[in-house]
């Protein structure tokens, strides 16, 4: 039990605190996934302008792609750092609720108070993973938000990475 309660300590002490810079470093990661992308891109990119289609537009459709991968490479770390920015403030705020509410909620349905080790061992278990989804929910966004926010103008994402990174987590 006591090792137990050690390994939830030890999460909530080391690890969540170390989140935040491993969804930077991911962030980092698929910009230069990007930036490879682009590096082997670029040359078929610039065949593509040699022949102009839709009349007078600036870029026809078949520059298009290109364009969107510029998008992505400039866009992608001003992304990440502003999700970042805006992670830690919502992640005080959530966990500060939750540390209020908590206590109540769990001793409201057990009557007042704790029955002995094993009700004290899984309201710790569920506590922290609680915390632990408001971290993944919370600086993921420096990790899935540039994928969002670059659907939106038809740029597809890098292949759901968001979606693996939660699952390596």
């Amino acid at each position: 039990v006591i090792g137990g309660l050690m390994i939830l300590g030890s999460l909530r002490a080391y690890i969540i605190p170390m989140m935040p810079f491993v969804f930077v470093f991911m962030a980092g990661m698929a910009t230069l996934a990007a930036l490879i992308e682009a590096m082997i891109a670029l040359p078929l990119w610039c065949l593509k302008w040699l022949k102009m289609d839709n009349g007078g537009d600036f870029a026809g459709e078949s520059v298009r792609m290109g364009l969107l991968l510029t998008v992505n490479i400039a866009l992608r770390p001003a992304l990440a750092v502003l999700a970042l920015c805006a992670a830690y403030p919502v992640f005080d705020a959530t966990l500060g609720t939750l540390d209020k509410l908590w206590p109540v909620a769990f001793l409201g349905q057990t009557g007042g108070h704790v029955v002995g080790l094993v009700g004290f061992v899984v309201m710790t278990a569920m506590h922290i993973y609680l915390v632990w989804y408001a971290c993944i929910k919370g600086f993921g966004q420096i990790w899935s938000l540039p994928d969002r926010v670059l659907a939106w103008i038809g740029q597809p994402g890098l292949g759901a990475e968001a979606s693996m990174t939660s699952g390596a987590f």
